[in-house]
């Protein structure tokens, strides 16, 4: 915790595990390199296929080789695509058409991957869901569930195609080129598991990482909760609670609290005079000169508009006194320049302390005491650091904690 403040928590991802927050054209070329890596497998099979004396049984034998060379065609597309995208990353150049080009390729060969494996294979199925959901992480919905369209659009229309004797019946592989000894061929399994493995890491790696991007965010919303907006103090709802907690812990421990509330003298003055923008500038400074002077234990937070604390744990009166005082003189010091005019800050303190050794009272009658060394401070003319003193009826035996 620095001093005075509460403590913002940081994202310490390391970039390359976030892709998250990776540029959108690193982000298309990382999904590029995925769809390559699974095209060139398929072409693997399909020259496999076609090797001569090769016991497949094909529907269309005549129809290998030309599906093996289309597919080694679109791997020399998608070779090409990460070529440009590592071109670009190389360069750290953002090109918003380079994504739409590699999303809007991947629905296209998808929707043909599916009809190249039969409308009822899983494998192109499993592909169309799993990678609407990676591009909807990655991109935008748009992409997302637009290109899953696309991809069902081309599944319908060569469908109807090959109904009407347009287009060859697909798979060319029958079902008996699909078994081996009464189970599924090796060339099954890899056609199988290699592009839904490739699909599936992706999704499960980016699903943690957005659910942890979540809880960072979770975090980052409860911190913001507790800070004031504009001096990134602890806001009164933070100050309250970490001082309820001193106090539980002196009940254990013995120790003494010390509370000092101040108030920035004439403020109105200030805001009226001036305007609120310097208003703010003045808040944001008398913020900056608190935090310098106090130790990294205390909490330095705003409770009202021109209304401060500083609470001080483990600190008798004389010993919060003497913190209240350089406080006072830092605040003193501060020249802000506002319509060419040197404009002087000063501020008021009421100071109280729990005492060590004694029944520890209420959260709400420490508070008041220091309230009314502040009330006394401003009667003997301000700009002064004055005690409150706690009376024997504020005082009681606390169970806290």
């Amino acid at each position: 915790m620095a001093n005075g403040s509460l403590s913002y928590p940081q994202d310490t991802t390391p970039l390359w595990r976030d892709p998250l927050r990776w540029t959108r054209t690193n982000r298309a070329l990382a999904m590029g390199l995925l769809v390559l890596g699974a095209r060139l497998v398929a072409a693997l099979v399909a020259s496999s296929m076609a090797r001569p004396g090769e016991p497949v049984r094909l529907v269309r034998p005549d129809l290998l080789v030309p599906v093996e060379q289309a597919l080694w065609a679109a791997v020399a597309v998608w070779a090409g695509l990460c070529a440009v995208g590592a071109g670009l990353w190389r360069a750290n150049k953002e090109l918003p058409v380079y994504a739409t080009a590699v999303i809007g390729a991947f629905w296209i060969t998808n929707g043909l991957f599916i009809y190249g494996n039969g409308v009822t294979s899983p494998v192109g199925w499993v592909l169309m869901v799993t990678m609407a959901l990676l591009v909807n992480l990655l991109f935008d919905a748009h992409h997302a569930y637009g290109g899953m369209a696309l991809s069902l659009c081309i599944v319908v229309g060569t469908s109807l195609a090959q109904r009407r004797g347009l287009l060859p019946y697909a798979p060319l592989m029958s079902a008996a080129g699909l078994m081996e000894a009464g189970g599924p061929s090796n060339r099954m399994l890899w056609a199988t598991l290699v592009p839904t493995t490739m699909a599936a890491t992706p999704m499960l790696l980016l699903g943690h990482v957005a659910l942890q991007r979540l809880r960072e965010r979770e975090r980052q919303l409860e911190w913001l909760s507790r800070v004031d907006p504009l001096t990134h103090l602890a806001n009164r709802r933070a100050f309250l609670e970490r001082f309820q907690v001193e106090l539980a812990r002196s009940v254990r421990t013995g120790a003494s609290v010390a509370v000092a509330i101040l108030d920035v003298d004439h403020f109105k003055h200030v805001n009226d005079l001036y305007g609120h923008a310097v208003g703010d500038r003045a808040l944001e400074q008398i913020a900056q000169a608190l935090r310098s002077a106090v130790r990294t234990a205390d909490l330095v937070a705003r409770i009202g508009g021109e209304e401060l604390a500083v609470l001080m744990p483990d600190t008798e009166l004389q010993g919060a006194l003497v913190v209240a005082e350089r406080c006072r003189t830092t605040i003193a010091g501060i020249g802000l320049i506002a319509k060419g005019q040197v404009v002087t800050l000063t501020a008021t303190f009421g100071v109280a302390a729990t005492s060590a050794g004694q029944p520890v009272p209420e959260m709400d009658a420490v508070l008041a005491a220091a309230d009314q060394g502040l009330y006394a401070g401003k009667q003997a003319g301000r700009n002064r650091v004055e005690a409150g003193h706690l009376s024997s009826a504020d005082h009681r035996s606390s169970t806290l904690g």
